[in-house]
């Protein structure tokens, strides 16, 4: 199959009363690379597609998806309307508001410039858990937090 840089047109040596598929489909994608779309040719199935998303949507987003929260991304934004999945993306602030994760490793990046040694900085932040922890839960309203049962006491 031709690269992105290929354009597609109606195939010269069909006659203009017979539409055959392949010339359909020729014009959609040469009407698409016009309207500046890029034709990718290693996406040949839904998995591939998938995994493009999720590759775009974490860097335009700047973040890691597990393997857990990504089903739940496309639950949520999945839609046999475009225009509506398309809007359900605009309309969140950002995934990660909505992600339901705690990141320890945040956790003692926040701490760092307290200039503690691993053990102290490890108590201080025991410290901090052991108040936002019922806060946290409370917060979630009974849903799952991924990353705060490290801190449960």
């Amino acid at each position: 199959m031709p690269d992105s840089k290929f354009t597609y047109s109606q195939p010269s040596d069909t006659p203009l009363s017979v539409v055959r598929e392949d010339g359909i489909e020729a014009g959609f994608i040469g009407k698409l690379q016009s309207l500046k779309y890029e034709y990718r040719r290693d996406i040949t199935d839904r998995a591939t597609l998938e995994q493009n998303f999720r590759a775009k949507f974490e860097a335009l987003n700047r973040v890691r998806l597990t393997d857990g929260e990504f089903p739940r991304l496309l639950d949520e934004i999945l839609t046999p309307d475009v225009f509506t999945a398309a809007r359900t993306l605009r309309e969140r602030n950002s995934f990660t508001l909505q992600r339901m994760i705690f990141d320890g490793e945040q956790l003692s990046d926040l701490m760092a410039p307290l200039d503690l040694g691993w053990k102290a900085r490890t108590q201080a932040e025991l410290a901090l858990m052991a108040e936002l922890h019922p806060l946290l839960t409370k917060r979630a309203q009974g849903r799952d937090i991924s990353g705060l049962s490290a801190y449960e006491q």
